[in-house]
């Protein structure tokens, strides 16, 4: 549904400029740097490669590991505030029947208006 937001439209558009960059830099320097030039490198080249994606897959394990932390956090602010609610319906069973209702009645409209209106203005970022 949200597949072509801004974000993502923009996101695919610097990775695909990212590999038409590095295409074309990698064509300048077959051009102009011979074969037995370049082939006394591949030892130190592997070395740095291998540290770049240690590098790489240590990064990547923090940021899912940040964005795991805020979805629990969101998950667990969601339950507090459904919890509330319901100890709120609750604990107006013994008030008077018009402000019992009109109570309750809030508190649905309530919680009806995050669902419908503030989670999906959250999932449009």
């Amino acid at each position: 549904m949200y597949l072509f937001t801004p974000n993502a439209i923009s996101g695919l558009v610097i990775v695909i400029l990212s590999i038409l960059l590095s295409i074309a830099g990698m064509y300048l320097v077959r051009r102009r740097i011979p074969f037995a030039k370049l082939k006394g490198n591949n030892e130190v080249a592997g070395f740095i490669y291998s540290m770049i994606g240690i590098v790489y897959a240590v990064l990547l394990g923090f940021i899912v590991i940040v964005v795991w932390e805020k979805y629990s956090d969101t998950e667990n602010s969601i339950q507090e505030e459904a919890v509330h609610i319901s100890i709120l319906l609750r604990d107006a069973q013994p008030l008077p029947e018009s402000t019992r209702r009109q109570l309750q009645e809030r508190l649905l409209t309530y919680a009806k208006s995050v669902v419908e209106e503030e989670w999906k203005t959250m999932a449009k970022g």
